[in-house]
């Protein structure tokens, strides 16, 4: 805990009056240890008891929410997907750490989807990697904003998956 004393002046004139607040102790800031970032979900359907299952990071940017994803499916691949505002996403850009920039195969209005070998791509570089970069492009290819992504519980959490 710690004290605070804030002096308040009074605006008519009748003098400062003084006020001693106990205060809790700082927090660290809400992103200084990314823990439990990404999160493995699964979701059975009640009709036929398959399993829809996820790795997925949330981010909000301006109050816009952003859901990035590895949707995995029987087959055994795993396509990337990020899902944002309506009418914002015209193309997706990832880059993690060094690596070459992957960029969407298509965009949906709310969604852009990473094909098979981009996909690939992206999963084998976000086990091994430190930090992303998102990029999402508007109209004419335009850079409307630029997001880091830790990656940092990433495996633990795509691992989940495989068990």
């Amino acid at each position: 805990m710690s004290l605070a004393i804030v002096a308040i002046r009074s605006v008519l004139g009748f003098g400062t009056l003084v006020l001693c607040l106990t205060l809790p102790p700082a927090s660290k800031p809400a992103f200084a240890t990314p823990l439990n970032a990404w999160e493995h979900l699964c979701i059975t359907d009640i009709d036929d008891s398959s399993r829809l299952c996820t790795t997925e990071y949330h981010l909000v940017h301006d109050d816009q929410e952003f859901v990035l994803y590895f949707a995995h499916n029987p087959r055994g691949t795993s396509p990337f997907v990020v899902e944002g505002p309506e009418g914002l996403l015209k193309g997706i850009v990832i880059t993690v750490d060094d690596k070459e920039p992957v960029t969407s195969s298509g965009c949906e209005p709310d969604l852009c989807f990473f094909d098979k070998n981009p996909s690939a791509t992206l999963l084998k570089q976000f086990r091994q990697g430190k930090e992303a970069s998102m990029v999402v492009l508007g109209d004419q290819d335009e850079q409307i904003l630029e997001q880091l992504i830790t990656l940092l519980g990433f495996s633990a959490a795509y691992g989940q998956y495989r068990q």
